[in-house]
């Protein structure tokens, strides 16, 4: 039985006096990063600790209509003089402008083309069954005009929208407007690179962090062209600078992997614990992180900067897409690694050709999403049909037979 406390002479609580001999520990020492965090905390680090930009960040901003731009814009001139970012997200933005750029430009004509060929073949479709029951034209003009116009009108918002964002033929960096803002923002405020020693050896402790899946950045291993490491020179970058300023650090990004956030469900709850402990090795100061739709929402409510409910709700939906897409290359990374065959153990299938994998091999998760499961290879299993039916039925969790054997997780 622990005592908490001793009744005094007058019927008062008092505490056990503490054996400094012993040093002992609170709730949240070594675990700052389960507390949550308190609008007081969030005002403190955007008005004197150091905001860290994510290079999604700053692409996003490329991908946002005018509005939501203009507002996050505005946020990140109110806390300027806290903001600070790493050589390495310079780095990765400006190989990565011009395909933002691209992508939306591309998107948009890849849609207005395929809507044309869709009112052709719908106008096309119609016009062919009123000549067979001999719809006379009158009826079949009105028909095809209601089509036409109904096309027209969605042919003609995809444009507005596409425009909205005031990029549509921006290449040229002297009439950028995000690059002109940007300039402004961040005048003085990016870290040096690091030296060519420093820079090998924080490659090789990606490379050892990755293969140990140590936070950041394990969930990037194996990408070309040496950006694996990416992530961890951000990481190692930020370290040094909060080291030197001694201060807490928000860091924003729109990366929900879990080599950056602690997860459950799906949902994130703030950094690693594993980061912040860090952090607090190397500077004694907390980190924080958020998320954009998160820092335009407290720049509204902390910092009374004006942002509008849509700019929120579009920088949300902004990130729905792109955990789609990593759930989708988690999938084809499971696929690649299966080679063509069942990783069902006691599998008799024969393996199936490259171009049959893609279409018949199916992938399921280990440990489901709801169950806390992570949305990664390493937690997915690559089935062929019969035993991907055994494992969905609610036998293959326990073990099903099916002649053949077990599906074995």
């Amino acid at each position: 039985m622990i005592s908490v406390g001793l009744q005094g002479n007058d019927g008062e609580l008092v505490m056990p006096q503490q054996d400094d001999s012993h040093p002992s520990n609170g709730l949240f020492d070594d675990f700052e990063a389960y507390r949550t965090p308190t609008s007081a905390d969030y005002r403190r680090v955007l008005t004197t600790g150091m905001v860290v930009l994510d290079t999604n960040v700053l692409l996003d901003l490329y991908r946002y209509n005018r509005q939501t731009r203009d507002d996050l814009l505005a946020v990140l001139i109110k806390i300027q003089t806290q903001l600070w970012v790493p050589r390495q997200v310079v780095t990765e933005f400006w190989a990565g402008r011009d395909l933002a750029l691209m992508t939306r430009r591309d998107s948009t004509r890849d849609a207005l083309t395929s809507l044309e060929k869709t009112a052709r073949g719908s106008v096309d479709a119609v016009t062919n069954w009123a000549k067979s029951i001999g719809l006379d034209k009158s009826a079949t003009t009105e028909l095809t005009s209601v089509l036409e116009n109904a096309y027209r009108h969605v042919r003609g918002t995809i444009e507005f929208h596409a425009d909205d964002t005031g990029m549509a033929s921006v290449r040229d960096t002297t009439t950028d407007p995000v690059i002109e803002a940007l300039k402004r923002i961040l005048a003085g405020r990016v870290g040096s690179a690091l030296s060519d020693p420093d820079h090998a050896e924080a490659v090789r402790e990606a490379e050892r962090r990755a293969k140990e899946k140590i936070p950041p950045g394990y969930r990037d291993d194996g990408k070309p062209n040496g950006r694996g490491a990416g992530d961890y020179l951000l990481w190692e970058q930020t370290l040094r600078e909060a080291q030197h300023r001694e201060v807490d650090v928000l860091l924003v990004t729109r990366d929900v992997k879990e080599d950056w956030w602690r997860r459950t469900l799906s949902v994130t709850h703030g950094p690693r614990p594993e980061l912040a402990r860090e952090l607090k090795a190397r500077s004694g100061r907390r980190l924080f992180m958020t998320q954009p739709q998160d820092l335009l929402r407290l720049g509204r409510e902390v910092l009374d900067v004006t942002v509008q409910d849509e700019s929120v709700e579009q920088a949300t939906r902004l990130e729905r897409p792109i955990r789609r897409r990593h759930l989708a290359q988690a999938r084809a990374q499971s696929i690649a690694r299966a080679d063509g065959v069942c990783e069902n153990p006691n599998c008799a299938s024969p393996p199936f050709s490259r171009e049959a994998s893609a279409k018949l091999l199916q992938v399921t998760f280990l440990q489901s999403l709801a169950e806390g499961g992570k949305d990664d290879p390493e937690n997915m299993i690559v089935l062929c049909p019969n035993c991907r039916a055994l494992w969905d039925y609610g036998r293959g969790r326990g073990g099903a037979q099916d002649g053949g054997g077990q599906v074995s997780s």
